[in-house]
């Protein structure tokens, strides 16, 4: 059984659902361009000395639940993406 295209499983959608779906994808994108730049702040912070590696750990884990995540799964996607390019936080 081969893969079918996103546009040949979404062909029968509704408008509506087409939509509704398209408003989900923006409203994931904003929040993670957010996310990124939330922490890009916070590792700016980091480096100049204001906050220390436990509190950038924790401010970590609240931005990973505020969107559904586990800290462990964006602890390694910052891994996996060389985004952790301050040091050992």
């Amino acid at each position: 059984m081969g893969h079918k295209p996103f546009s040949e499983l979404t062909k029968n959608w509704s408008p509506e659902r087409k939509a509704e779906v398209e408003a989900a994808g923006k409203k994931l994108i904003a929040e993670l361009e957010g996310f990124s730049a939330i922490r890009e702040t916070a590792v700016g912070m980091y480096k100049a000395g204001v906050i220390d590696r436990q509190t950038m750990r924790e401010f970590d884990e609240l931005l990973a639940k505020k969107l559904g995540y586990e800290p462990e799964e964006v602890f390694n996607y910052v891994l996996d993406k060389g985004v952790n390019n301050y040091g050992d936080v």
